[in-house]
């Protein structure tokens, strides 16, 4: 036999989990906001409880130019975005360099 055998009358499934560490790297985008055609994304990182301080940074991007934005690898277009909310379609993620 090649393989294992499940000999019980229970059903089971097989299911793929991300598991992440404590020294994972965690990167988020946030919006901030927009101003005229200007939005501001802020973003962060951290490491779990790595012993390693968290790092953050400001981003403005002008809308006039592009509605795709990029950061870190990240790609987003803007579909609509206004002082409270954004809409937007990721293009790439920070895993995709």
């Amino acid at each position: 036999m090649s393989g294992a055998i499940c000999d019980t009358e229970h059903a089971f499934a097989r299911t793929r989990r991300m598991v992440q560490s404590d020294r994972d790297l965690q990167q988020t985008l946030i919006y901030s906001g927009r101003v005229g055609n200007r939005i501001r994304i802020d973003y962060r990182e951290s490491s779990g409880s790595y012993a390693r301080p968290a790092f953050s940074n400001e981003a403005e991007y002008d809308l006039s130019t592009s509605n795709e934005i990029a950061y870190r690898g990240a790609r987003i277009k803007v579909i609509q975005a206004n002082n409270q909310k954004i809409r937007y379609i990721i293009l790439a993620n920070f895993n995709s360099r």
